[in-house]
């Protein structure tokens, strides 16, 4: 999941300010784990965190572009936190993912039946390992949504096998109708989570 940084932000003295922005801008979801508001009990266990840490970079402190949305999971001290890394790891790709300019899921890291992710770059094992993007609740959310998916596999076919039955009794579905319905079945072939599903299950 990438996200995208909304425009007319205006400029604020304390970073806290920010926080109806940037949780705007992610869509309610954590930058790191995408888990949504709804799916982690809520808005109070969300904070800001500085992607790149206050006490390593502190002229980044209130820098919108520094701000991102994060599930406490996520910030906390033992795992994302202050933590940055080192110069030598860093120019060897070992470092955090940017969830606003690359889409991590796809380039670093990929989901298995599992729910657990693995790594497929420097970048996916730092930030797995780093972020417990492992950890038992991340599977239990990556389950859900992964039955979620397969339940609207099994309706859509059913709709579809049904419109094609009432076709053979004489009934003929709009031509907007079947358009929809095949881009849809094309979304579900071909993207992980679907427009058809809530704001908070897209990740």
């Amino acid at each position: 999941m990438q996200f995208q940084r909304g425009k007319n932000v205006p400029r604020l003295s304390n970073y806290q300010d920010y926080r109806p922005y940037l949780r705007r801008d992610f869509l309610r979801h954590c930058a790191y784990c995408t888990g949504h508001e709804d799916e982690m009990g809520g808005e109070e266990h969300y904070e800001i965190d500085h992607y790149r840490p206050m006490s390593k970079f502190p002229k980044l402190t209130n820098k919108y572009s520094n701000l991102y949305y994060s599930c406490h999971g996520c910030n906390k001290r033992g795992a994302k936190g202050n933590n940055w890394p080192s110069k030598y790891l860093y120019r060897r790709g070992f470092r955090f993912f940017d969830p606003v300019v690359e889409n991590a899921y796809q380039l670093h890291m990929r989901d298995t039946s599992s729910g657990h992710l693995i790594k497929k770059t420097n970048v996916g094992n730092y930030s797995i390992r780093i972020l417990r993007l492992n950890r038992q609740g991340l599977l239990t959310l990556r389950g859900g949504r992964r039955t979620m998916r397969a339940i609207l596999r099994k309706e859509l076919g059913r709709l579809l096998r049904v419109l094609e039955r009432t076709k053979k009794l004489g009934y003929q579905p709009s031509p907007a109708t079947l358009t929809r319905l095949v881009l849809v079945r094309q979304r579900l072939q071909t993207r992980p989570i679907l427009n058809l599903l809530p704001d908070w299950w897209k990740a």
